[in-house]
């Protein structure tokens, strides 16, 4: 049975569970593209993989230079 041809109380049930699907996902995706938009990170995180306005993270280096 396709679902043009189904009742009429389980077509209009159908299509609001798929418009609410639909709307549930189309916010969790609008709630994800907030958070990447605006990240709640570390200083030094957002200097190097951000901001690109350093070349190391503040670690010690172990080693010498020659």
């Amino acid at each position: 049975m396709p679902w043009s041809d189904a009742p009429g109380p389980y077509r209009r049930a159908a299509s609001l569970g798929g418009y609410a699907l639909a709307a549930v996902l189309a916010g969790s995706e609008i709630v994800i593209l907030a958070l990447a938009l605006n990240p709640n990170v570390n200083a030094d995180y957002r200097a190097y993989y951000i901001d690109r306005t350093t070349t190391c993270l503040n670690r010690d280096a172990v080693g010498s230079y020659t």
